[in-house]
């Protein structure tokens, strides 16, 4: 087996090693627990991004390569500017009083910031959306309805969020607000 070979197939292996470790982190400090990308997700994809450029470069004066070396360095410079900053900045935090997040790209990112106090229920709802080609995907999200039946709050269950979230209802149903699940 050739060294070019041998590099590509530790590469895998690495990279199959640390999805299977897991891609969240929770801290606890106190009474929050904070849910953030692994160090290594991040890491991960500066280092695509580090290759993928010089690559895309190389790739783009290879007569019949141009339009791959074109296609890889532009999705490299993509991801390294809108992809790879909200990694290290994405955030979910849980304590006894509400929780919060933070996702989305860096420059505009979605943010909630949800106090117990005041909310009736939290609605936890599975629904599903039509892709190109009829694909279907499975979403979900909180509802959050407050004491006088309207609805204070929607949020869109990511990863982070989505691992935060039994620890999130938790919390709630140890502040007495009813937690119910909903398909639509």
């Amino acid at each position: 087996m050739g060294s070019g070979k041998r590099v590509v197939l530790l590469a895998v292996v690495m990279a199959l090693a640390f999805c299977a470790g897991g891609c969240v982190d929770r801290e606890v400090n106190g009474d929050e627990s904070t849910y953030s990308f692994s160090w290594w997700v991040p890491t991960l994809a500066t280092l695509a991004v580090v290759i993928g450029v010089p690559v895309g470069l190389l790739l783009r004066n290879v007569r019949t390569r141009r339009r791959a070396g074109w296609g890889v360095l532009v999705a490299a410079l993509i991801a390294g500017v809108g992809l790879v900053p909200s990694l290290f900045l994405d955030r979910v935090k849980v304590d006894s009083d509400h929780f919060e997040t933070r996702t989305g790209f860096w420059f505009a990112p979605t943010k909630h910031n949800v106090p117990f106090d005041g909310l009736g229920e939290i609605r936890y709802v599975t629904y599903q959306t039509r892709g190109r080609r009829g694909r279907k995907t499975t979403k979900h999200k909180l509802v959050c309805v407050r004491d006088d039946g309207a609805v204070s709050d929607t949020v869109q269950l990511g990863d982070l969020a989505r691992r935060a979230t039994p620890e999130i209802l938790e919390r709630a149903q140890d502040r007495l607000i009813r937690v119910t699940t909903a398909q639509e």
